[in-house]
């Protein structure tokens, strides 16, 4: 029996975004939004360009995860890619304005410098962040910044510091 928990995964054709549609889809009911129309099922939408598109498509939804990344910012590269800013920007604007009571995040351990960590170190969400390259520079960004839609508007928000995920 489904869950009357219904999840939204931006992002979702991208590797993460199928894995959890494998596993989630016979549990939750889902809405999955990506730019690239892969699938029937997946709603084509740029969200850090058609940001009313994107908080219509969040009504009645209680969960988002948020996986959608422009990959030209990727590791090991140099670029920094400001859609990625402004996607999540506009996930957490949407959320607070739909009252979506939770918003999921993929982060990275590019946060760490996690080359650099000692094994058996922890880092807590209260560790000093030291970004290896720009695109974990981002990733800092976007947790930081839900931090912020967490305080200020009472949202739960979890960034999940992914160090690779193969499908």
């Amino acid at each position: 029996m489904k869950s009357s928990k219904r999840i939204i995964i931006t992002g979702s054709q991208g590797s993460l975004g199928k894995i959890l549609q494998n596993e989630l889809r016979s549990v939750f009911n889902l809405t999955c939004i990506d730019n690239k129309p892969n699938s029937k099922e997946t709603i084509v939408l740029n969200i850090a360009k058609d940001y009313e598109k994107l908080r219509d498509t969040l009504k009645s939804n209680d969960i988002i995860i948020h996986l959608a990344w422009n990959t030209l910012e990727d590791f090991p590269g140099e670029n920094i890619v400001q859609q990625n800013k402004v996607m999540a920007e506009n996930v957490y604007r949407a959320a607070v304005e739909k009252n979506i009571s939770r918003v999921i995040v993929a982060s990275s351990v590019h946060t760490n410098d996690y080359s650099k960590v000692p094994t058996g170190t922890y880092l807590s969400p209260k560790s000093e962040c030291w970004p290896d390259t720009p695109y974990g520079a981002t990733k800092i960004y976007i947790e930081n910044l839900g931090r912020y839609y967490s305080k200020k508007h009472d949202i739960e928000v979890i960034c999940i510091r992914f160090g690779g995920v193969n499908e």
